[in-house]
């Protein structure tokens, strides 16, 4: 039997992927860029309740550097945290400008 055209409506269709830069990712893709590397990651740390991708090799260094700073006697945990989440707010409002552009849903 040869194969049948598939009817229109039986089709699956993509909603317009917008993507960052020109890079082939979505802007609400799985993948984001790291924060603080900016390498493209599936990995995610919660910071103060935000969850912000930040890739395994960033993640290892933070928790290092805060490590380290504790046996030190210093206290970087806040500051650290502090500094994810306000480079976490610049990279949304970048995205935030990207879907404004595109006529998308701001989050």
């Amino acid at each position: 039997m040869p194969l049948q055209p598939l009817e229109v409506n039986s089709l699956w269709t993509m909603e317009q992927q917008v993507y960052i830069g020109s890079s082939h990712c979505p802007i609400d893709g799985w993948y984001q860029a790291c924060r603080v590397c900016n390498l493209w990651t599936a990995a995610e740390l919660d910071v103060a309740g935000k969850v912000i991708p930040l890739c395994k090799g960033c993640q290892t260094k933070c928790h290092n550097a805060c490590a380290k700073a504790g046996a030190a006697g210093g206290s970087t945990i806040a500051a650290t945290s502090s500094a994810l989440l306000a480079l976490d707010q610049a990279w949304e409002d970048y995205l935030n400008k990207i879907r404004a552009d595109n006529n998308m849903a701001l989050r």
